[in-house]
């Protein structure tokens, strides 16, 4: 073989290889993307998201094909920073506050992952490192359901701060503070 034909067939093979893997690419995310909805599918319940509301102190009058559509609108987007909160309330005749209690609830369920809520612009963004290094300090304490005072004593004064920011921002699905008091959402019951 010459130096020619070499050039040639290794140009050609390297094309056929990149075009393979792009069409692999673009296969595996279209079935994963079709798995993740059958999963949302299956796992999104009118029932169960109404208690989960009621955990957050309101009656929802959202329907199930509307928190399917919902789900749709933030798994189809490119970037979470994208999505206005305001804008999704408003196509499904509810509040901003109500579709940060749908993404919680999506998020609780594990159908996406965890971000920052931010009502104040109706917008949501990736966890920034401040915020994940909370996540990471009160995960376990939170898996296991400690008071807020049990917390305090392992953490110290800035818990209070802490966990202001983590109601404010939606931190953690299915956890509320209010009146140095942590509730948990506690699955069909509030507990």
């Amino acid at each position: 073989m010459r130096f020619k034909e070499f050039i040639i067939f290794i140009i050609v093979f390297t094309i056929i290889y990149v075009l393979f893997f792009i069409v692999y690419d673009k296969l595996s995310a279209t079935l994963s993307k079709k798995k993740l909805i059958k999963k949302a599918n299956d796992s999104i319940s009118i029932e169960n998201y109404n208690n989960f509301a009621l955990f957050y102190g309101f009656y929802t009058k959202l329907s199930l094909d509307s928190l399917i559509n919902i789900f749709t609108i933030i798994n189809n987007s490119e970037q979470i920073n994208e999505i206005n909160l305001l804008d999704v309330a408003n196509q499904h005749g509810t509040t901003p506050y109500e579709i940060a209690v749908c993404v919680c609830y999506f998020e609780y369920l594990g159908l996406i992952k965890r971000r920052t809520i931010l009502l104040n612009t109706n917008s949501m963004i990736e966890n920034s490192f401040k915020d994940q290094n909370i996540i990471s300090k009160y995960f376990t304490v939170i898996q296991n359901k400690s008071s807020f005072e049990d917390i305090k004593k392992v953490f110290g004064e800035e818990t209070r701060n802490d966990f202001t920011n983590i109601n404010d921002k939606f931190l953690f699905p299915g956890v509320r503070f209010n009146d140095n008091v942590i509730y948990y959402y506690g699955g069909d019951t509030n507990a």
